[in-house]
């Protein structure tokens, strides 16, 4: 018994050991391609009333806006996983082939307007997008922009150097 119990334990050191290196190459090889397909990638993303939120990750910062009191910024780094999840909704959107502003919508009133702006840069190619609340655009565009600023809010809100800073004293109306 115990002379099969050593050799099972040795046949599956056989199989294990070679499919276990196999995996850990292939995310390595997957980790140092996303790491290279990123390496030229920056964002900066400002959101909320007059765009005053900010990531920069060239930076490597984020702003909070804090209202009545003068804005905080933070060290705020995104990893390489997240940088290449950006990448791809921006490429899955055709980001790059956006329009960079939308008109507003003279029809609709809304209280606070809420502001946004993006600007990538994935090696030379550089694109700026505004927008608002109370812009005109197609609802494809919209969805695409509204999937992406959630998407980007997320990451943003997850991290612990955005948790880490104090809630506003005031709010907008």
């Amino acid at each position: 018994m115990p002379r099969r119990f050593v050799i099972a334990v040795l046949l599956m050191l056989i199989l294990v050991i070679p499919v276990g290196t196999y995996l850990y190459m292939q995310k390595t090889q997957s980790d140092m391609q996303k790491a290279a397909n990123v390496s030229d990638f920056d964002l900066i993303f400002r959101y909320g009333v007059g765009a005053k939120n900010e990531l920069n990750t060239h930076n490597g910062t984020y702003t909070k806006d804090m209202v009545i009191d003068p804005s905080i910024t933070t060290d705020l780094s995104l990893t390489v996983e997240e940088k290449w999840q950006i990448l791809q909704r921006v490429d899955e959107m055709d980001f790059f082939n956006l329009p960079s502003n939308f008109t507003m919508n003279p029809s609709m009133h809304i209280s606070t307007q809420v502001d946004y702006y993006i600007r990538v840069q994935n090696g030379s190619q550089v694109k700026e997008i505004s927008w608002s609340n109370n812009s005109l655009m197609e609802s494809n565009i919209q969805s695409s922009l509204e999937q992406l600023v959630s998407y980007l809010t997320s990451v943003i809100q997850q991290k612990p150097e955005y948790k880490a800073l104090p809630t506003p004293t005031a709010g907008y109306v």
